[in-house]
């Protein structure tokens, strides 16, 4: 992991501590949550498209955010 920012960033991201991110990427942890894989893959997929959206399209950040609000707004109308 390139810092202690990146595991900041991916704990916001899951809501997982960024302690049990640091000790699963320097195989640390003495067992690893599959429900805590699932949300880290998740978010790290998510932000990929969301920095090649920002890179290849010049999306901004604010408008991939309001993008992500209205989709999921939408969605709740079918729940």
């Amino acid at each position: 992991m390139p810092g202690r920012s990146r595991a900041i960033a991916l704990s916001k991201a899951t809501g997982i501590r960024a302690n049990t991110i640091g000790e699963l990427y320097h195989c640390a942890s003495e067992r690893t949550s599959f429900e805590h894989l699932d949300k880290i893959c998740e978010a790290l997929v998510f932000i990929q498209v969301i920095e090649t959206a920002h890179v290849k399209y010049n999306i901004s950040q604010e408008n991939i955010k309001q993008m992500c609000k209205d989709a999921v707004n939408r969605a709740a109308i079918f729940l």
